[in-house]
């Protein structure tokens, strides 16, 4: 038997915090046992005790004939190519009501999706489903809810065509500006159960940033509409961070609470960069990975003393990018069809259409033959199964440097996933949050 290789020491005064990035299991070690454990470190583990056993229980302690990192890979692999589940992301419009300054759409046209485009995909999507058990489909844009009829359409002919064994799920990225109360209702109807909305901070920074065609102020439209929806919807809240908000988030954490909101949406933040490598948007200032992972340790330790709902290692899952999922695909308006987010609208980067996919094609295959932790050094790293070698796209495109904001923080979160456990067990021991 041996120690894990996730296994990662935050040190503390009275002892260690114990923390495995694999299976995100934390200890709290004493002196004494953290003077054990550091005995472990050195020597080799020929039996149990009461507290190797523990170790051992919780995955800090392993088989000898087990390598970690390649059975990390395979746990990818069967997830990508489990054919019970089918993943479509589906824009029916690039059309958006807002100019954000940092948008990679912003050279796209704004295409909306006909109805006879509509039909095409949704006999797309049912003969894509396949064998699988449970059809995930994600509305996207633009602004989908600027389509809220063609939703409603498409959900209709898509759940017409789906076989009976097979179970719909829906969810949907949107700015909110028309999360109304009609808009609310018919995405339950149709099959919505979990909303992404992008509010990029306090008040002000987000006016600046958020900007609709009619140049009016979005910030508490926004959180009225959620505080509306959140009973219906299950909300997370996206805050997109550069240099020009990243001092100013606090703020929308304190307006969440006043609305009594804090124990009802999760909330992460998500590093602003160039998302097409273009250096496209010059009026942007960019976070490198080490300042983001600062700024995202104070706003998540200021989010769980209010008593939010925050995913500190949101994005770990294994596969958790559909772009190198086998039943995945990304379309457009037009029908046109491609694996990532970041590349809808980009004619060289699809596969084909809904009438027409080339499945064999380049563009499709890079995808699906893409191993994470390409790079050596991710093999022995302990940062590996909380950020799977980084972004695909990126590392498809060539890019080296791929270490994320986790690189910098784990010390910090360690700390915050300690304060988060500690506060749920006083809250359900009836005491003070």
């Amino acid at each position: 038997m041996k120690l894990s290789q996730y296994n990662y020491v935050r040190e503390q005064k009275d002892g260690v915090l114990l923390f495995n990035t694999n299976n995100k299991g934390l200890l709290r070690l004493d002196s004494e046992f953290a003077a054990k454990y550091r005995e472990l470190e050195t020597g080799r583990i020929d039996s149990l005790d009461d507290f190797t056993g523990a170790l051992f229980a919780n995955g800090f302690i392993v088989d000898d004939d087990i390598d970690e990192f390649e059975a990390l890979l395979v746990k990818n692999l069967c997830l990508r190519y489990n054919e019970s589940r089918a993943q479509v992301t589906i824009a029916p419009t690039t059309g958006c009501n807002f100019a954000c300054p940092y948008c990679y759409e912003a050279g796209l046209a704004a295409l909306t999706m006909s109805g006879e485009r509509a039909a095409a995909v949704a006999r797309f999507v049912s003969e894509e489903v396949g064998k699988a058990k449970v059809l995930m489909v994600n509305w996207y844009g633009g602004e989908p809810l600027l389509c809220l009829d063609r939703i409603a359409q498409l959900t209709e002919l898509i759940r017409g065509a789906l076989p009976p064994e097979c179970k719909y799920e829906a969810s949907i990225v949107t700015n909110g500006y028309h999360l109304t109360e009609r808009a609310v209702k018919v995405l339950c109807d149709c099959g919505v159960r979990e909303a992404q909305v992008t509010i990029d901070g306090a008040e002000r920074p987000h006016d600046l940033r958020r900007i609709p065609s009619n140049g009016e102020p979005t910030y508490e439209r926004i959180l009225h509409n959620i505080k509306s929806a959140v009973d219906d919807i299950g909300i997370t809240i996206r805050v997109n961070v550069d240099a020009d908000n990243s001092a100013d988030l606090d703020g929308l954490l304190i307006d969440i609470d006043r609305m009594a909101l804090a124990g009802k949406v999760g909330i992460y933040l998500a590093m602003v960069d160039d998302a097409l490598g273009d250096d496209g948007h010059s009026s942007t200032r960019y976070l490198d990975a080490k300042a983001f992972s600062a700024v995202e340790s104070l706003f998540y330790r200021s989010a769980i003393e209010l008593g939010f709902d925050v995913g500190l290692f949101r994005g770990s899952e294994p596969g958790i990018c559909s772009a190198i999922a086998l039943g995945s695909a990304v379309i457009d308006p037009e029908g046109s069809l491609c694996k990532c987010w970041d590349e809808m609208g980009c004619s060289d980067k699809s596969y084909g259409t809904v009438d027409a996919p080339r499945f064999s094609s380049l563009n499709s295959s890079r995808w699906l033959r893409y191993v994470p932790g390409q790079e050596g050094k991710c093999h022995h790293c302990v940062y590996f199964p909380l950020c799977w070698g980084g972004c695909p796209r990126e590392a498809l495109e060539g890019r080296k440097d791929m270490c994320g904001p986790i690189k910098y923080n784990l010390d910090d979160k360690i700390d915050l996933l300690a304060l988060q456990s500690a506060r749920s067990r006083e809250t359900s021991a009836g005491g003070c949050p």
